[in-house]
């Protein structure tokens, strides 16, 4: 279902609940019908609701709706007294649970079973709940089809603590109030989770993902839809909190890591870019690591790394640019294999490639000096952009690997063999020195600079050749100012 999809069918699903009469449930008598507690006589609610007319609905095919005033004596689902209209809730597919006011603020699931719901609300006016108990919930599509949701109005901290939270269905997680929504206890079931964002401008949805030893629900997480009103701010408190299906991310979003240790994310990744456009943060004192495959779709994709490291260690796949903003490091340990052709654009802080070809078919574009980061004594990069200076390896540094090219208007410094491949041209305006040796494999090498310096051995060489070795490229393929003259400037094939 597209993010479209799944908010229409939210949004009727919420008119389908509120705007029905069916979906406040009249009581079966007058509560004063009983032997009633203190807290039942002086309940507003209960003394309003106790003079509604009757009403005869079908039993299945309408919403359910309970409400929890907390006006019985104990914690318990079961105690009827606990709820407005002093009837406990019904398990099934079409249920309403609501929560509101503040007393009796951990509600303790005791109904045998996983209950089954519909919808969990906690109203504006409710205080910081925790949801407990040993039954659990189970989250299922109504009858008509109405997906699930988890809306939070209020302005205090909820926490669903229950073991185990089931997803059987879809879950649309929504938030119109400024409090926080926690969940604490251990995810599982088929369905996946999207967190909508705020549904009120000025509202920023903040939901906690944790289980004491992850989560295990299939269907994945989408963080944010499109459009979006407000947005989402997705705490992750353990590893693994994102089960094992896909993760999401609109830009927009923010990701953070809210813990003393790093956090491990074992999903695959896939950023994913609105209508509007946004950013992708990543916040939090400690790193994030992604191990699973990192998927950058079409359009560019701006980073806001503020944690200390954004480490991608799964191979990277897509087209897309891929902005480098904020203090954090942006490390890429991914496989030669790796599918990805885009352009990453270093504004701020540092890239670090894991390996001498974790970038190999990436265009680096490189605005921070010496920003970007490696190890060992060779590295290949797609293509080289930019406007920083660049301290290269001292082995080899290869570019166009896959093609590429790039404008290069700093200086780059390497003390080791510089080696072009690839049909697009590279270019450099800048200064470009301490070169043991220069080859050019294939298409065009174009050095407008004001010196070129080739130092280290006797056999230092400006060499232009195909990789076959067959055919000598002519010097107009590579071009240099001051031309090619002296033994050390020599145009000659690569031999085979």
């Amino acid at each position: 279902m597209t993010f479209n999809a799944m908010a229409t069918a939210k949004a009727l699903a919420a008119v389908e609940r509120d705007s029905s009469p069916q979906t406040q449930r009249s009581p079966i008598a007058s509560p004063c019908n009983r032997r009633c507690s203190p807290s039942d006589k002086f309940s507003p609610a209960k003394r309003i609701l106790s003079f509604l007319p009757l009403l005869v609905l079908p039993a299945t095919g309408f919403a359910q709706s309970s409400t929890w005033d907390g006006g019985g004596i104990n914690d318990n689902w079961s105690t009827r007294t606990n709820w407005i209209a002093n009837t406990a809730p019904a398990s099934g597919s079409n249920t309403v649970i609501r929560f509101d006011g503040s007393t009796r603020l951990s509600p303790f699931q005791n109904i045998a079973g996983a209950f089954q719901l519909n919808s969990l609300v906690f109203l504006p006016s409710a205080g910081a709940f925790t949801l407990g108990g040993s039954g659990g919930l189970d989250f299922r599509s109504t009858s008509s089809g109405a997906v699930p949701t988890l809306s939070q109005a209020s302005p205090a901290n909820q926490t669903i603590a229950l073991k185990p939270i089931i997803l059987s269905n879809n879950l649309e997680v929504d938030a119109s109030g400024s409090g926080s929504l926690i969940f604490a206890g251990a995810v599982t079931g088929p369905g996946a989770m999207t967190l909508m964002g705020g549904t009120v401008a000025g509202i920023t949805q903040r939901v906690t993902l944790g289980g004491p030893n992850g989560n295990e629900f299939a269907g994945g997480v989408v963080l944010g839809t499109d459009p979006q009103v407000g947005p989402v701010e997705l705490s992750l408190a353990t590893d693994n909190a994102l089960g094992r299906g896909v993760f999401s991310m609109v830009g927009g979003n923010t990701l953070r890591n809210p813990t003393a240790t790093a956090r491990t994310i074992k999903n695959d990744f896939t950023l994913v870019l609105p209508t509007a456009g946004g950013r992708h943060a990543f916040t939090g004192s400690n790193p994030l690591i992604f191990t699973g495959e990192i998927h950058v779709l079409s359009a560019p994709k701006t980073l806001q790394v503020d944690v200390p490291e954004l480490r991608w260690e799964g191979p990277l796949s897509g087209t897309a640019p891929v902005i480098k903003n904020g203090p954090g490091q942006l490390t890429i340990n991914a496989v030669e294999n790796s599918s990805y052709t885009g352009q990453i654009i270093l504004n701020e802080g540092s890239i670090r490639a894991g390996t001498a070809t974790s970038l190999a078919t990436a265009i680096l574009t490189l605005n921070i000096a010496d920003g970007l980061i490696f190890s060992g004594s060779n590295l290949s990069l797609g293509g080289l952009d930019g406007t920083a200076n660049f301290t290269g390896p001292t082995g080899t540094l290869t570019l166009g690997r896959n093609g590429g090219g790039g404008t290069y208007t700093g200086a780059l410094t390497t003390g080791g063999a510089l080696i072009k491949t690839g049909t697009n041209p590279q270019v450099f305006f800048g200064g470009v020195s301490s070169v043991r040796a220069l080859t050019v494999f294939d298409g065009s090498f174009l050095l407008n600079v004001a010196t070129l310096t080739l130092t280290g051995t006797t056999d230092n060489a400006l060499t232009v050749g195909n990789a076959s070795g067959t055919t000598a490229m002519t010097a107009s393929r590579c071009s240099a100012t001051p031309a090619p003259s002296s033994a050390d400037w020599r145009v000659r094939p690569i031999s085979a």
